[in-house]
């Protein structure tokens, strides 16, 4: 079957993955008469019982303690627990989360409508999460609380550097190694695994290190192996020096114990988000990077013209199996097929009313690449996945794939509108334009002497040889460094 599991960590990580599942939900066949277009067992587990069949995710889900909103380990699989027996023994409560209306709802088996939500009711993923997960697929981290993640005992400790995240993973890695067991053991053919995190705190860590030891112990030490390995890591609008230097041996370790690595921003300036687009929401910045995935993920699963993470990542890495970061992502506008649109562009209209020809109207993009190209920089390869559309596809100069449902996403009435446009297409790649960034990281690197800093980066000259191995990979390909600048 070809299963693909997937594993968050992180709250914003949680945010994204229950778009995409959202999605993954709206392609159950709730009737015999339902048009199958999806294959549904690629993401979700079926689970047969007296004549029905249940979807769960295959998935991981972890989260700072209180990170799960409403939501309970066992929520949905046990009665409310009679804590009768308890009397007169203190007990730790936590602060009590309130369904929304939409959950509500969605319980009752009443319609659910967009206007349910907003930013003030979204502020765990489960507000408006539509499956349900098993037990074994929901980890909390018990000692630091969402959201600051700041230590439960000790104030002033917080999740927010690598070797914090690094070292906490070892409290867990009995937990994450019998769930992604359990989850294998329901796969007939696993294709592989994407591991969503954030790559600017703890997170990072905690994901190097949950991706060192389900490689080693399940994918043959990366050695001659099947599977592939993705992250998307997300990246902070700002952040410390600490932040940095984590930010920075996050990306090295998760580049080299991963298959390929996305590291995911937000150009927060772009005129394609929509005036009602709120930067601070995980709500609103999950749907934006899981229309990225979700373009990947329906192409993964979609029954005719099916695209596998093998071919992407063949298609990608072409035998450079260490240019795996995959630095250029973008959202971009598809032109109007129409004959009549909207005019709002004022100099097209200054044109027409001086009787001068118009000019073309550009098409808008978002980039989602966490670290900024410039201009000069070149591509290895691009990757395209577009609307079944042929005139678009004659113009892209690269791989392209067909996904006839991409704008699912944004239509569901648990996305919020953060487009000016639903009509886009994807676009990723690797470039030149990354070893700019990876030789200020090596600058960074050296100058690094304070023990408190030294922590966070590890073995220092370790660190600078692998970056200088990494600017070599993004400049192989071209006569000399300087003729890729």
């Amino acid at each position: 079957m070809q299963e693909v599991i997937s594993i968050a960590a992180s709250s914003s990580s949680g945010h994204l993955c229950t778009h995409l599942y959202n999605v993954q939900e709206s392609y159950i066949p709730y009737s015999k008469k339902t048009k199958i277009t999806h294959q549904n067992d690629i993401f979700l587990e079926p689970s047969r019982q007296n004549g029905r069949v249940n979807y769960y995710p295959r998935a991981i889900n972890i989260q700072l303690n209180g990170g799960f909103g409403f939501l309970g380990k066992y929520t949905f699989q046990d009665p409310s627990i009679d804590l009768s027996a308890f009397d007169g023994i203190e007990l730790e409560k936590k602060p009590r989360v309130d369904k929304n209306i939409y959950q509500q709802n969605l319980d009752e088996g009443k319609p659910t409508d967009n206007s349910m939500l907003n930013v003030e009711n979204t502020k765990f993923f489960t507000d408006y999460n539509k499956l349900i997960y098993r037990p074994y697929s929901l980890l909390s981290i018990e000692d630091y609380t969402h959201p600051e993640g700041t230590h439960k005992h000790f104030e002033r400790y917080k999740f927010d550097s690598f070797k914090i995240g690094a070292d906490e993973y070892k409290n867990y890695e009995d937990d994450v190694d019998e769930s992604f067991r359990k989850l294998l053991e329901s796969s007939d053919n696993i294709q592989g695994v994407s591991l969503f995190s954030e790559l600017d705190n703890a997170w990072s860590g905690f994901t190097n290190e949950m991706l060192v030891h389900l490689r080693d112990e399940y994918f043959n030490n990366g050695v001659s192996s099947k599977y592939n390995l993705w992250c998307y890591a997300i990246g902070s609008k700002s952040f410390t020096k600490q932040d940095t230097l984590t930010r920075i041996k996050g990306l090295i370790e998760l580049s080299k114990n991963s298959s390929l690595l996305f590291p995911l921003g937000i150009d927060q300036q772009s005129s394609l988000l929509s005036s009602t687009y709120h930067a601070e929401s995980l709500w609103h910045r999950g749907l934006v990077h899981a229309y990225f995935v979700n373009s990947i993920w329906s192409t993964n699963n979609q029954s005719e013209g099916k695209t596998t993470m093998a071919e992407y990542e063949a298609n990608l890495l072409r035998g450079y199996h260490k240019r795996n970061i995959v630095n250029e992502i973008r959202l971009n506008e598809v032109e109007s097929k129409t004959g009549t649109t909207v005019i709002d562009d004022p100099r097209i209209i200054e044109a027409v009313l001086r009787g001068e020809t118009p000019p073309k109207k550009e098409m808008r993009q978002l980039d989602l690449n966490l670290l900024s190209n410039a201009s000069s920089s070149k591509r290895f390869f691009s990757q395209y996945i577009i609307p079944d559309d042929e005139k678009l596809k004659e113009k892209l100069d690269g791989k392209v794939c067909v996904n006839k449902d991409i704008g699912k996403l944004t239509s569901l009435d648990s996305s919020p509108a953060v487009f000016e446009t639903d009509n886009l297409y994807t676009e990723f790649a690797q470039s030149t334009g990354l070893k700019d960034h990876l030789k200020q990281y090596r600058q960074i690197i050296q100058r690094v002497r304070a023990p408190k800093d030294l922590e966070i980066v590890g073995d220092k000259q370790e660190l600078v040889e692998d970056i200088s191995y990494l600017i070599d990979e993004y400049i192989q390909g071209y006569e000399s460094e300087e003729e890729s600048d």
